[in-house]
Formats: C-alpha cells, structure tokens, sequence
C-alpha cells in the first residue's frame, strides 16, 4: 500500500476558475475521494470509477460497508469523508445544499492535508466551488425555475466527464 503523498499547494489566483483548479488537482492527485449523498452518492462512485478507468487514478467514493462502519445508527458523512482524506489527496463532495453534512465535513478538513472542492448549484462562501445551476448546463427543462435534483445529478456527472477531458482522458465514443 503507498502512503499519501503531499501536493503543493497553491495560490488561488493561479487559476481563473474552479474548473481550472479542479483539473489541475485531479492531474496533481495520486488518490481522490468523491462524496455524496442519495443520487448524488451514485453519482459519486459513477465518477470515481470512470476517474480510475479513464485517467488511472485511484478514486474512491463510499460503498454500503463503509456506511454501515462509519454511519451505525447515525449521521456518516463526517466519519466518512475525515477517514477518506487520510488516502486522499482531494477529496470532492456533492451535494445540493450549502447546508448539507457533506458541506460540513468538507468544512472541517484541514487544507493541508488535502484539497478539497464542493459540487454544488450555489457559491460556498468559503469552500472552493464548482457550481452547476441552470445557467452552466444544457441538460435542464426549461419550464422549472431551476434545476430539479435529476438534472443536477445528471449535470454533475456530465461535468465531470469534461473534466475528464481536460486532464487528458479520451473518452470512448457511441
């Protein structure tokens, strides 16, 4: 097993966008962690294992085991995401609610131990953030006001595939 190494960090002024940083970070990272909850979960192992297969990186999202090792009876989110960054190298939580255990737990990580991004449809006053809302994506119904929690799911695991091909991944074609 190798041990976690250290990435060097960096000023956010380097980069002109979230999505700038996250590829950097997913080029720079031997390990990364996704995190979600509900839909947002399936879609967090959907990407850790495209992350793996396409750029040949070890990802990792939580899987029923470790819910039922970290959860018990209560919330695991936190218990989760504190156990993933000693692995990780960043660690990105999805999530449709600034509020959100998932938000809370990326909150409480020190950033020097990893980097960390949270996937939501709204700015994270201070967590980095890629939003994805209404006006950045394709895959919307144009009669709802904003998105529904389908098409941020959807939208997420789009995002990430071009994200994918920003670090170099060729993805496979119908």
């Amino acid at each position: 097993m190798t041990t976690k190494q250290s990435i060097p960090m960096t000023s956010s002024n380097k980069f002109k966008t979230e999505t700038d940083r996250a590829v950097e970070h997913i080029k720079m990272s031997r390990a990364i962690a996704i995190v979600g909850n509900g839909g947002n979960l399936a879609i967090a192992q959907h990407a850790a294992s495209d992350l793996s297969r396409y750029l040949g990186k070890f990802a990792f999202a939580p899987d029923a085991v470790h819910l039922t090792a970290c959860g018990s009876d209560g919330d695991w989110h936190d218990k989760w995401i504190k156990y993933a960054v000693n692995q990780a190298d960043f660690v990105i939580g999805i999530t449709t609610r600034l509020d959100s255990p998932i938000t809370k737990g990326l909150e409480s990580l020190d950033v020097r131990h990893s980097h960390k991004l949270l996937v939501c449809p709204y700015q994270h006053p201070t967590l980095p953030t890629l939003v994805i809302n209404k006006e950045n994506t394709y895959i919307r119904d144009n009669t709802e006001e904003d998105l529904t929690f389908h098409e941020f799911e959807v939208s997420v695991l789009w995002h990430f595939y071009m994200l994918f091909r920003q670090c170099g991944a060729k993805l496979k074609i119908i």
